[in-house]
């Protein structure tokens, strides 16, 4: 049952990625502005959220804190900023360097894990949220990559 899973869990280890009631936003989203009802930008805000409980554990001498945190803002900025995007070619360029964003959190992560400053459990938690983040990114840099073939196909302007 859930209730079972939340209580095996325990306070050290967070509600895994894929567990849909798991949404560490006290309110509702806005929804002023389009990128807000994009499922990969909800994920990239809960990505902050988490890693901001989690980058306590590690000793502030260590520089990959920071860029960890610049990381996670840059991937939630980049998602708004590609959703803003009318020329699929321009959406995928802006999609890209969030997933590459993505990507070197991915690798800071496992830095951390080769300087054993987190348990390994963390990393395979932060690296399944970032797999989930990097497979929707992907996703959609391919849906504005067809959109682009079909608009050059049919000569349809941008």
């Amino acid at each position: 049952s859930t209730a079972d899973l939340l209580s095996s869990i325990g306070d050290n280890h967070p509600i895994p990625i894929e567990n849909p009631l798991f949404s560490p936003r006290l309110q509702p989203m806005s929804q002023f502005f389009p990128h807000e009802n994009v499922k990969v930008y909800e994920l990239s805000l809960e990505w902050i959220h988490w890693l901001d409980e989690l980058l306590p554990q590690i000793p502030a001498s260590h520089g990959i804190c920071h860029q960890l945190d610049a990381l996670a803002s840059t991937i939630a900025v980049g998602i708004a900023d590609a959703i803003s995007k009318s020329h699929p070619s321009d959406r995928a360029k802006t999609l890209e360097s969030a997933r590459s964003s993505v990507l070197a959190s991915a690798a800071l992560m496992d830095i951390l894990g080769t300087k054993n400053l987190l348990e390994q459990s963390d990393i395979i938690n932060a690296k399944k949220r970032l797999s989930h983040v990097a497979r929707l990114l992907s996703g959609m840099i391919q849906s504005s990559a067809t959109n682009e073939i079909i608009r050059s196909r049919l000569s349809v302007p941008g």
